[in-house]
């Protein structure tokens, strides 16, 4: 099995790095200490692969689960790689869910920047 389309794979790997860094920032932001982070982290991110079809095919799972995991980032990235996979797919085929990814990053990274100066003191 192929990749796919080695410019396709990147923009999709690369716009869902925007997206964990501005999940990562917001969670950062929104903890207290640092001991908090591996307990909310990693279990966060299985629930998240769960929903999005990360640990097993979407299919196996009924219609309600499928929508929820749309509601997370790793339903479209996956959504993206597997039509990536499909031979003679592009760029372009995955630019939908590249489009809700990026959304996503923005969402993320804005909100997260937004928290963080709000929560740090400005300095002279």
């Amino acid at each position: 099995m192929s990749w796919g389309d080695p410019l396709g794979v990147t923009a999709v790997v690369g716009v869902f790095a925007l997206v964990s860094t501005g999940a990562a920032l917001l969670v950062g932001t929104l903890l207290h200490s640092p001991d908090q982070a591996p307990a909310i982290g990693p279990p966060l991110g299985v629930v998240l692969g769960m929903f999005g079809g990360c640990l097993w095919p979407r299919e196996s799972s009924g219609e309600v689960i499928n929508a929820i995991g749309h509601l997370f980032p790793h339903a479209w990235g996956m959504d993206a790689l597997l039509t990536l996979a499909e031979p003679g797919t592009g760029l372009t085929a995955v630019l939908p869910q590249l489009g809700v990814l990026a959304l996503m990053a923005a969402l993320l990274l804005g909100t997260s920047l937004v928290l963080f100066s709000r929560r740090t003191p400005a300095r002279v």
